[in-house]
């Protein structure tokens, strides 16, 4: 449960993605870039000084909204059927 910020929630998906990468790829916030609407819900990022950030952000008002439950939950559900070895019929039942 990752309440009313999903930062945490992007933080694992990342690391999970990112589990048996040698190379450093980039961090999931260089996305906060993008304006609006866009990862609502991922406050820790949205308030106050972001000077600390690799990548400081270029939107200055506060993220509102919560698109980012949806795009974590979407992921979390692929990542379940991959590991379950569900994903492949999953698919081709959809597609059918």
């Amino acid at each position: 449960d990752y309440g009313e910020d999903y930062t945490d929630a992007f933080n694992y998906a990342q690391k999970v993605i990112y589990n048996k990468s040698t190379k450093k790829l980039p961090d999931w916030k260089i996305l906060l870039d993008i304006k609006d609407f866009w990862l609502g819900g991922i406050k820790d990022y949205t308030s106050g000084d972001k000077s600390h950030l690799d990548n400081f952000p270029k939107w200055k008002k506060d993220r509102v909204g919560s698109s980012s439950i949806l795009l974590f939950y979407r992921w979390l559900l692929l990542k379940k059927l991959i590991d379950d070895s569900l994903a492949f019929p999953f698919i081709i039942a959809v597609a059918i």
